[in-house]
């Protein structure tokens, strides 16, 4: 799953368990980040998939959505 808001992008991996935040330059887009022939870059920080991180919940409340829903979504998925 990802999030983007503003110049953070959220990663939830449900093969790991953890939610990889990365800050944005100017130039690159989430695709750019996820799309790259070298991989994803560097983790700027990792956390535990729950709960959920306060940056996280930050940006799903901004964007109207029900984090916890898509979070036992993931973790079904990842079964």
């Amino acid at each position: 799953m990802i999030v983007h808001v503003g110049s953070t992008l959220a990663i939830a991996e449900s093969s790991t368990r953890r939610w990889r935040l990365y800050r944005m330059t100017p130039l690159s887009t989430p695709l750019s980040i996820v799309a790259s022939d070298e991989g994803l870059p560097p983790i700027r920080t990792s956390y535990p998939l729950a709960p959920e991180p306060a940056e996280v919940q930050a940006m799903a409340q901004h964007l109207d959505v029900d984090l916890r829903m898509l979070t036992a979504a993931l973790h079904a998925h990842g079964r």
